[in-house]
């Protein structure tokens, strides 16, 4: 009985044919730029916190994910996930009815990354700051 023989040009053809396919993939990823995102403005409205992101991408200003946390000098109050809008712009609703006009507090901000496709990327932000 013969023994199949193994050709081995195909075998070596499909292992170029799947490295040029990840070099292909790697520089894809690679040739995304990558675009700074910044809380430009936090501050306190009558009944809210909001802010600003910047960014020098147009398209990394809107829908962007932002979470917050308020430590008013006591245990942190969570103020949740807000988007936001078109320009950057996000508004948390809070509760300030009983609290006095000169009250400062710390905020924590994070806003996650974003993806726009062909490797490009918004990045993320963080800041803490005091509201007055």
């Amino acid at each position: 009985m013969k023994k199949p023989r193994l050709s081995v040009m195909p075998l070596a053809a499909a292992l170029v044919c799947v490295g040029l396919a990840a070099v292909a993939m790697s520089a894809g990823a690679a040739g995304g730029r990558t675009y700074k995102t910044t809380i430009a403005s936090v501050g306190r409205g009558d009944e809210t916190v909001e802010g600003r992101i910047s960014s020098p991408k147009a398209a990394c200003l809107g829908h962007r994910l932002v979470r917050g946390e308020m430590f008013p000098g006591g245990a942190p109050r969570p103020l949740g996930n807000v988007s936001t809008d078109g320009s950057g712009r996000f508004s948390y609703d809070v509760d300030f009815e009983n609290a006095p006009p000169h009250l400062h507090f710390t905020v924590q901000l994070y806003v996650t990354s974003k993806g726009l496709g062909g490797g490009a990327l918004c990045e993320g932000a963080r800041l803490t700051t005091t509201v007055h």
